[in-house]
């Protein structure tokens, strides 16, 4: 029993050796985070307060030479000074024409509009966040496994919505197809077919679909009968992008006006609404009076009230994940890049959703990954879904019974994924 006893304690002894020793790891990672993190800031820095040396250099440069030029313009006008005295002897005629150089030198004096030329620079802080760092994950495991794969007459899925009957609403934007669908046996079956481009959509309790089809008014679509009409929520002189339905059962809404559709300049908002589609608040410019967004492509938000929004660069799908507060501050922006290393690399953002943890699972299309992120917007897990036959996962949500479907951007040979999820 005592020899029992010496190997238990020889055994915790190791295992604390050995739990320290992995902490004191993460320690030294921590540290060299730090380190990477005020060599980044100092980089920065330099290249700021370059940038204005070499803006004081042309103001100096500019101003001297305009200084040089005025020096030299006084020494002609004291020779004239010297001269007058001697051209007052002269005759009438020769004063004239004196007067008539007077008059075209002093025209060539220069005009005194300075305060506009160099505009005075301003500095506006960054914000610096727990992000910036990076964060603990204690025994976090994210696992995927798939249980059904599917075909369907869609080329590519655009989006997913579930039913109150658990039948699927896909669409392929592109071709402007719509299709419920039955995905009770391993095929599927078509149920309602409609021809129509849908941007973006997301159900009612009530059962109903509500679709965003490039203008700015919501469509409606009765699960049962498929027949389309004009709800009541509509967002005058706009383009509605994105629709999303929060536990609250607030509809929030994704804008822009018409233009370019990818131009930081192009005015883009979210905009909140109740139930009789009344404006509960709109969301637009940071506390810095930028804008949050370049195009609202994807809308999701979990039950503290986090709103995770896909916000395009580009037409496919380039562009970064911005999490918002209930107040519409922004809590963190998540461009998929942990590594400052790889900071170059953008990916390609598709549909986003939340977990019952609060969590947040977006899809990266070009790299064949789904990011799982916390409610702050910070990267959990990379998973690779090529590891599951998954191609170019595009868009994501979950059933009733938190069945994970995703919907890919290729046919071969499926595009439809039931997945069984764990750990997010």
């Amino acid at each position: 029993m005592i020899d029992e006893l010496q190997t238990t304690q020889n055994k915790i002894e190791e295992m604390k050796f050995r739990r320290i020793s992995q902490q004191r790891e993460v320690i030294e990672t921590i540290l060299t985070q730090k380190d990477i993190s005020i060599t980044v800031i100092n980089k920065h820095t330099t290249e700021l307060v370059e940038q204005l040396d070499r803006e004081v250099d042309l103001i100096n440069s500019s101003f001297d030479e305009e200084g040089r030029q005025l020096k030299e313009k006084k020494r002609v006008l004291r020779e004239k000074l010297k001269d007058r005295k001697k051209l007052l002897k002269l005759s009438f005629n020769d004063l004239v024409q004196l007067e008539e150089n007077e008059i075209e030198f002093h025209a060539d004096l220069p005009k005194q509009y300075y305060e506009g030329r160099y505009p005075i620079a301003k500095f506006i802080s960054g914000k610096i966040a727990k992000s910036n760092v990076g964060m603990l994950q204690f025994g976090l495991e994210f696992k995927l496994k798939v249980l059904k794969r599917f075909t369907t007459e869609l080329r590519v899925i655009h989006s997913i919505s579930i039913g109150t009957d658990s039948t699927l609403w896909i669409n392929d934007s592109k071709d402007g197809k719509l299709q419920k669908i039955s995905t009770e046996t391993d095929s599927v079956k078509v149920l309602l077919s409609n021809e129509l481009y849908v941007f973006s959509m997301a159900f009612t309790r009530e059962g109903d679909l509500l679709v965003a089809t490039g203008d700015s008014i919501i469509k409606s679509i009765n699960a049962n009968t498929g027949q389309l009409s004009e709800s009541i929520f509509k967002v005058d002189n706009t383009i509605i992008t994105a629709v999303h339905l929060n536990e609250k059962n607030e509809l929030i809404i994704g804008v822009r006006i018409e233009g370019l559709r990818f131009s930081f300049e192009s005015e883009t908002r979210l905009v909140k609404m109740d139930q009789e589609g009344q404006i509960l608040a709109t969301y637009e410019f940071d506390k810095n009076n930028k804008r949050l967004f370049t195009y609202p492509k994807y809308i999701s938000s979990n039950s503290k009230g986090n709103i995770g929004i896909v916000d395009w660069f580009s037409e496919y799908g380039k562009g970064q994940v911005v999490i918002l507060a209930s107040n519409g501050d922004i809590v963190n922006v998540y461009d998929g890049n942990s590594d400052i290393k790889t900071s170059y690399i953008k990916l390609n953002f598709g549909g986003i959703v939340s977990t019952t943890s609060d969590n947040f699972i977006v899809t990266d299309i070009s790299n064949h990954l789904l990011h799982l992120l916390n409610s702050d917007g910070q990267c959990l897990f990379q998973f690779d879904t090529m590891s599951l036959g998954i191609k170019l996962p595009y868009y994501l949500t979950f059933s009733r019974s938190r069945k994970l479907y995703i919907g890919s951007l290729t046919p071969n040979p499926h595009n439809l994924f039931e997945v069984e999820c764990e750990g997010s």
